[in-house]
């Protein structure tokens, strides 16, 4: 769903119905992908093991879906419920 709402923009920005500033297109443009959390709160994404942390020992997203996103840049930002979550990058999946 959001990634046809993210074409729907860019079309609409590239016939110039509408326009952006480059912060706002830095909102709009990105990636997205559903994952599951792991039980030690790993998420796999490109390769890559990304540490979730924990915001406190009551709450547990385990084997729940998470939103990967990265943009151009390749910024990564990890949502679960709508919140933004902080995460480190743990070391390389093989």
């Amino acid at each position: 769903m959001r990634s046809s709402f993210n074409v729907k923009l860019r079309d609409e920005f590239l016939k110039g119905e509408i326009s952006y500033s480059a912060r706002q297109l830095d909102e709009v443009f990105w990636l997205e992908e559903e994952r599951v959390v792991s039980e030690d709160w790993v998420v796999r994404y490109n390769n890559r093991l990304l540490q979730l942390e924990r915001p406190s020992r009551h709450w547990a997203p385990a084997k729940s879906r998470v939103l990967v996103r990265e943009n151009q840049a390749g910024e990564i930002a990890i949502h679960y419920r709508d919140q933004r979550m902080g995460f480190r990058v743990w070391a390389s999946a093989s």
